[in-house]
């Protein structure tokens, strides 16, 4: 084991790293400071063991490392629970909600982000092993490649975003030929033509509807 230490070291380090690298709080503040980010951390630094300790016991032929990385799989299945729970609380407060499918991607990807963690360290420790700068540099490398790519689209990359023109037939608000709802009162009538911005969402493919 002795001869690996320093590969599995190096290959821990830098699946820490990239978790750092791809853990970002949003405006909602979540994860939380600072005990949310301690826990998904927490998670990325066990990821990353797991991974670079399960290269010296393969090479040595050592196949119980396979049981951990599956161990850790059903681990890390909890992660997306936890964070499917947080943030259906989180979204039961909000005026705007952003619902079940945007929660249940957002939890899956918290989990993915551990198994990438996982991956890099593995991918990171074996070249280590044979030559130490190249495992360096690869893990660097894999760390920018796994945070651009697994960036969501934005809306322009989907559709086409319109100014529409806000308009009322009665008590029916219109944006361009868009029935929205039935606004009742005169004086929110009157609000709403003074104050509100109409926009149309045009997607680009059926992909985007």
């Amino acid at each position: 084991m002795g001869k690996y230490l320093l590969p599995v070291i190096i290959g821990t380090l830098l699946g820490f790293i990239a978790r750092i690298i791809l853990l970002r709080t949003d405006f909602r503040q979540y994860p939380t400071y600072p005990t949310g980010r301690i826990i998904h951390l927490s998670f990325g630094f066990i990821a990353a063991f797991i991974g670079s300790v399960a290269v010296p016991s393969v090479l040595d032929s050592d196949w119980t490392a396979v049981t951990f990385l599956g161990l850790a799989a059903t681990q890390f299945r909890e992660v997306r629970k936890m964070e499917r729970d947080t943030l259906e609380k989180v979204d039961n407060k909000e005026l705007v909600k952003r619902g079940q499918a945007f929660i249940e991607g957002m939890a899956q990807a918290f989990e993915g982000r551990n198994y990438m963690v996982m991956f890099l360290a593995l991918i990171s420790t074996l070249i280590s092993v044979y030559n130490l700068w190249l495992g360096i540099i690869l893990g660097f490398v894999l760390s920018f490649i796994i945070k651009y790519s697994i960036k969501g689209k934005l809306l322009r990359d989907m559709a086409e975003v319109s100014e529409g023109a806000i308009r009322f037939e009665g008590p029916n608000l219109y944006v361009g030929d868009i029935h929205i709802k039935n606004v009742g009162l005169e004086t929110s009538r009157k609000v709403i033509l003074e104050r509100a911005v109409g926009a149309i969402i045009t997607p680009k493919n059926e992909n985007g509807i």
